[in-house]
């Protein structure tokens, strides 16, 4: 009795995708999605009392290095309340789903070239990367997509 009473809600649930599909009178048919865009979408929690220091290695090499490189940068980066989290960032993956195939893609070259000549070097720029990456205390990335742009 147990067994059943816990099998009803899948039965039902099961009922209602078949019901829903015998209302569909036409062919099942392959479709692909129009207009998709992908995006690495980036949680970042910060050492205590680092965000501004963080900050401002963004604002003074990251965001630069963007532009020099000809990339657009996030499309969106947000300070984070009441959250696990400090930080957001999400940048759209320009290439498409097909970059996750690079393990070093030509963009990533084009970024890291343009950040070594910032810099001033290849090793003060690995510098300013590790002091980066030291006030970072924890961080989670995703993979979201949509259809059209943000």
């Amino acid at each position: 009795m147990k067994t059943l009473r816990n099998l009803l809600p899948v039965i039902a649930l099961l009922l209602c995708f078949n019901f829903s599909f015998a209302q569909d009178t036409g062919e099942m048919t392959a479709k692909k999605h129009e207009n998709l865009n992908w995006y690495y979408i980036t949680f970042i929690k910060f050492e205590q009392g680092k965000m501004e220091d963080a900050k401002k290695i963004i604002k003074e090499y990251f965001i630069p290095t963007d532009q020099d490189a000809g990339h657009a940068g996030p499309v969106i980066a947000f300070d984070l309340l009441f959250s696990e989290w400090d930080h957001v960032v999400a940048f759209k993956i320009e290439e498409g789903i097909q970059a996750l195939e690079w393990e070093m893609s030509p963009r990533d070259v084009e970024w890291m070239k343009a950040f070594n000549k910032r810099a001033g070097s290849e090793a003060k720029a690995k510098e300013i990367q590790e002091e980066f990456q030291s006030y970072i205390k924890d961080y989670k990335s995703h993979l979201a997509r949509t259809t059209g742009d943000l």
